[in-house]
């Protein structure tokens, strides 16, 4: 999210990189033809939905399958999610995953995930993540306007915790020294419409955990 990639919020609503990115009928064509460089990379944190389109057609391209495809292959299989996901698309002729905000599934799944990553991307004795990944991905990479720091799509927080976020106030939030996982799921973000109450919120809610060391993380069989 500092890739200095344009992106505007301001003018008329069906001109706004926003409004594009969220309702565009070919998120291919926008995310290689209508995104423009205007900065240094590295220099300033800014949210870009620009950047996960253009990562999904790095893994389609690398990959030769489509996103969900190799999310099933890679995770949803391995990981033994308990129910059928779904990843919502631009249309049904362009069939291009919605990278910024669609993909769905039940809590107990994202916890799943988030349990992966507790265990530094093992699950039940098999690296299904590498290690180096998970630790190099959760890093704050740039520091945000709100104080807390940004890593591979996920918000870093303190204690070398950290939180992926949805759009409308969904969290898979990781406190790795206390083997915790917290799962929320909402339509709103509420606390006041901020994401960062609650990264507060669930920093405090860790704070009341025993430390836990790696070594003795446990992971249920279900």
């Amino acid at each position: 999210m500092a890739s200095g990639l344009r992106y505007r919020d301001d003018g008329l609503p069906w001109s706004a990189d926003d409004t594009k990115t969220y309702y565009a009928t070919d998120l291919r064509y926008l995310a290689l033809e209508d995104s423009s460089i205007e900065g240094e990379p590295g220099q300033h944190f800014e949210y870009n939905n620009y950047h996960p389109l253009l990562l999904g057609l790095v893994l389609e391209r690398t990959t030769g399958s489509s996103v969900a495809q190799y999310l099933e292959e890679k995770l949803w299989k391995p990981l033994g999610m308990e129910a059928d996901g779904s990843w919502s698309l631009d249309s049904e002729a362009s069939g291009f995953e919605k990278m910024e905000s669609g993909i769905n599934g039940r809590a107990i799944d994202f916890a799943k995930f988030g349990s992966l990553y507790l265990s530094g991307g093992t699950w039940r004795g098999q690296q299904v993540v590498p290690r180096s990944w998970v630790e190099e991905s959760t890093r704050a990479q740039v520091a945000t306007p709100s104080g807390l720091g940004y890593g591979y799509f996920w918000w870093v927080g303190k204690d070398g915790h950290y939180a992926a976020r949805g759009n409308h106030g969904q969290f898979i939030f990781v406190a790795p020294d206390r083997g915790l996982v917290i799962v929320r799921f909402g339509t709103r973000f509420g606390l006041g419409g901020e994401g960062e109450a609650w990264m507060g919120m669930f920093e405090d809610l860790a704070s009341r955990f025993d430390v836990v060391a790696p070594s003795h993380v446990g992971l249920g069989s279900g």
